[in-house]
């Protein structure tokens, strides 16, 4: 399980800090359902932070376990559309961690202004980094010791926990990099055993 914490929990934990999400506001997370955006539903929630997500339907049930409040089963109806409907007045934030360029363009108007749009997964093209009415990046992990100290905490106190998907052992670590969610299944962080 301690495997699971530290670049996922740092990276959910760092883009939440950075995106500046006030308590009581909504957060939509595209891909709830793997490393970071497990970690990304529990550490907004527990700041009190509205959560979407974004999950298929079988995994719809974990993310809600987690604290998302509401849930945007995936490929049920165009993103931008699900959640214009759930959020009229627009979002405070959303953070991809999934990576398609589509998505986070389709879905970038429904964020407030001043709001924010980060993606772990580099999906923000120039035009959207340049838009100045959302504070927009591509969010890379920074490894300062105080996050890691507050993740330790929360995992401690039971606020958060890592969610484990796969379990391969070493030597399966190509395949896994290569094959992505076709074989991990990507529920919650994949961890390579050594024996």
């Amino acid at each position: 399980m301690a495997a699971a914490l530290p670049t996922s929990g740092m990276t959910a934990l760092g883009a939440i800090d950075h995106m500046q999400v006030p308590e009581g506001g909504a957060l939509l997370v595209i891909g709830a359902t793997g490393g970071v955006g497990t970690f990304a539903v529990q550490v907004a929630a527990a700041r009190g932070i509205r959560v979407i997500a974004t999950a298929s339907a079988q995994l719809a049930e974990q993310v809600r376990g987690l604290g998302a409040v509401e849930i945007v089963v995936r490929g049920a109806e165009p993103l931008d559309q699900a959640l214009r409907s759930l959020t009229p007045e627009g979002v405070d934030a959303i953070l991809d961690v999934v990576g398609d360029h589509s998505v986070t363009r389709s879905v970038a108007s429904a964020v407030r202004y001043g709001g924010a749009l980060f993606s772990t997964a580099f999906s923000l093209d120039e035009q959207l980094l340049a838009d100045e009415r959302i504070r927009t990046a591509n969010y890379r992990l920074d490894r300062k010791p105080e996050r890691l100290a507050e993740l330790t905490r929360l995992v401690t106190a039971g606020t958060i926990r890592p969610v484990t998907g796969a379990k391969l052992p070493l030597e399966e670590a190509p395949r896994a990099l290569a094959g992505g969610i076709e074989v991990t299944g990507l529920r919650g962080k994949t961890v390579l055993q050594v024996r």
